[in-house]
């Protein structure tokens, strides 16, 4: 199993949310004593229903089976 350990500074995260569509929706990083913490708050007013987090990577993933 190749596990690809992400390091875990809160910086290159951004959040995505569905207000880019209109939507009402909110969520995002934070950081915790236990590491990285998504949460927000779903919305599906104005047609909107998704929140997510994204960043980018620059280790090769092609042969991760997971990531941490």
């Amino acid at each position: 199993m190749a596990i690809v350990n992400i390091n875990m500074d809160i910086e290159p995260w951004r959040s995505i949310n569905d207000g880019v569509m209109g939507g009402l929706s909110a969520g995002g990083m934070s950081q915790t004593v236990e590491g990285l913490k998504f949460a927000g708050r779903l919305s599906l007013e104005n047609n909107g229903g998704f929140s997510s987090v994204r960043r980018s990577v620059s280790q090769d993933l092609s042969k991760a089976t997971a990531v941490r």
